[in-house]
């Protein structure tokens, strides 16, 4: 999070979270103006059918007054059945409401019983028989009139009713849209603010593996122990080898970096086993390190062969038996992991030692293998120098043991100790 692009990015998507938010509120703001208008729409049309089925019986009763002729309100009456009935097929067709539909189409049905009523009213006063007429006025005309203005009403308020429905939906998914937008915003911004106060990294460094040396069968202890057994001699008994803090405590200075580049040099230009000898004599002298050794992978990939090595006897190196990939060890685990492995002194008096892949193209194709003396296997400046020392070497070792079986004069015969 700590690269510009990665904070560009998250910018970028708050920006397009908060967009999108905004653009949902709006089309959902659009289609509530619009059911709104539609409403108003209906409510007047309903408003003007139900006041014409109010004057419709107004006019059925001035059909019986006196004073009143029916050659006067008979054209009134009929126009205004005319408009109640084209009012409420309009609202029939807009209204949104099933309820609101269903009470329309009762209301169409009364109108038309009314129309009916209207008929015979007329035809009683044609026919000189007002008291009829009065009867079917005031008794069936103003029913139907009033039930089926009453069901006008109805229909109104069943399209209000829904109408309040729909925007609720509507206020309720802006309000989800925009505690999301505002709670991805925040997160955001959170981990903007975070990520502008994290240092920035100027490389990768790598946790190495820390084996205690305390577990059994590890070859690498092993050849320690032959070594020392073999080549342990009065006159060459090694001197007491201080502990860690007292190595931290005198701040030896490390190996600088001019001396692995000139050693890294040399061995691009080793051209034979001598010299390449030659480099891991130079290579121990810069790790502080008593022994060396080459492991290389069989052309199976099933174990390491010991090819060569510095600091170890021929006699030595014979007894070391190849060491399975499956083995349970520091240089097998190397050699399947393809990552560095340390293993801790056990005393401060012993060397610890250090187990670097030989990574190639083709994957792990060996290990160096380093005794190292003072407790400076945990060291920086050892470790790194061990795993240059270990990439310039993968690029010149065989890719299997066997692939030198061949040659007049390979590797595993000139494993001999440049110390003997």
């Amino acid at each position: 999070m700590a690269s510009r692009p990665a904070r560009v990015t998250l910018g970028a998507l708050a920006v397009l979270t908060l967009g999108a938010a905004g653009y949902a509120v709006a089309r959902s703001e659009h289609a509530i103006s619009q059911h709104r208008t539609a409403l108003r729409a209906f409510d007047l049309q309903a408003r003007e059918a139900f006041d014409a089925l109010v004057n419709v019986r107004v006019g059925q009763q001035a059909y019986v007054a006196a004073g009143q002729g029916v050659a006067l309100w008979t054209p009134k009456v009929a126009a205004l059945v005319g408009s109640a009935q084209t009012g409420i097929e309009t609202l029939r067709q807009t209204a949104e409401a099933s309820d609101a539909r269903g009470e329309l189409m009762d209301a169409a049905a009364s109108v038309a019983e009314l129309t009916n009523i209207d008929k015979r009213a007329r035809d009683y006063m044609h026919a000189g028989q007002p008291l009829m007429a009065s009867d079917v006025v005031f008794t069936e005309g103003a029913e139907s009139a009033a039930l089926a203005a009453q069901r006008v009403e109805s229909a109104r308020v069943a399209e209000q009713k829904a109408f309040d429905q729909f925007e609720g939906g509507q206020r309720r998914l802006e309000a989800i849209a925009l505690t999301s937008a505002g709670a991805m915003a925040l997160f955001m911004v959170v981990a903007l603010v975070f990520a502008g106060q994290a240092k920035r990294e100027t490389g990768i460094q790598t946790e190495p593996t820390v084996l205690l040396a305390e577990e059994p069968s590890m070859p690498l202890q092993t050849t320690r122990d032959l070594a020392l057994e073999a080549d342990k001699h009065p006159e060459e008994e090694s001197p007491a080898v201080p502990s860690a803090d007292a190595c931290r405590e005198t701040a030896e200075p490390d190996p600088t970096l001019r001396e692995a580049a000139a050693l890294c040099t040399e061995l691009g230009r080793v051209a034979d086993i001598g010299g390449l000898k030659t480099f891991l004599a130079h290579a121990a002298e810069m790790l502080d390190a008593s022994g060396l050794i080459v492991w290389v992978g069989s052309a199976a990939g099933a174990d390491l062969t010991a090819l060569i090595a510095h600091g170890y006897s021929r006699q030595t190196l014979a007894r070391i038996p190849p060491v399975p990939r499956s083995a349970d060890n520091a240089a097998a685990a190397a050699y399947r992991s393809g990552a560095l492995q340390v293993v801790a002194a056990r005393t401060p008096s012993e060397a610890g030692a250090l187990v670097v892949p030989l990574l190639s193209p083709d994957g792990c194709v060996g290990a160096l293998a380093a005794e190292i003396k003072g407790g400076r296997e945990s060291a920086d400046a050892t470790q790194s120098l061990a795993l240059i020392f270990a990439a310039q070497l993968a690029g010149i070792v065989p890719g299997s043991a066997g692939e030198t079986a061949g040659s007049s004069q390979t590797l595993r015969a000139a494993a001999v100790s440049t110390r003997s």
